[in-house]
């Protein structure tokens, strides 16, 4: 599926993530973890039961709000159709309350993030895919968090009914 940054503060390639028993890296164990713990978990690939395509652009995405199911698997195709490099990555609402107390401070890096999944540098015309799959009721944020990109409007969620937030 091509070089897809998962959520670690030190991401990898999908490449890199299994070895050659079968098993799963600690990286990748620590994001299913997180996304388990967040209620949303993303893979690479497997069943689902809808599609959707989501384009993003200077400066937003083709769709910012997305309502899900409890229990569903959503396949999303991702496409940069946008003229400058972007970002893509989910965040739980927790994880983004952090990212907005930390853009606060001074001191603050574009590294201190915990994202459940992470797509780190997208080029104009690049497209990735990837299965959702909404393991409870809740709320998560997607953004590009490039500088200044969600501020100027890169920013949507996908919420299960009752749990979104007003952007």
């Amino acid at each position: 599926m091509g070089n897809m940054d998962m959520g670690t503060p030190a991401a990898t390639d999908m490449g890199d993530m299994a070895v050659d028993d079968g098993e799963i890296s600690e990286e990748e164990t620590e994001r299913l973890m997180a996304g388990q713990m967040a209620g949303l978990i993303i893979t690479d690939d497997g069943p689902f039961d809808r599609e959707i395509s989501l384009s993003m652009s200077e400066w937003t995405f083709s769709d910012l709000d997305i309502e899900a199911q409890p229990g569903e698997r959503i396949r999303f195709t991702l496409r940069n159709d946008g003229e400058t490099l972007h970002e893509f990555m989910f965040m739980s609402m927790a994880g983004m309350q952090g990212v907005n107390y930390r853009a606060r401070r001074a001191d603050w890096s574009l590294l201190e993030h915990v994202a459940l999944y992470e797509k780190s540098l997208m080029l104009p015309g690049e497209e990735i895919t990837f299965v959702a799959e909404v393991l409870r009721p809740g709320g998560w944020m997607f953004m590009c968090m490039l500088p200044y990109h969600m501020q100027m409007g890169m920013m949507g969620q996908i919420a299960t009914p009752g749990m979104a937030m007003d952007m």
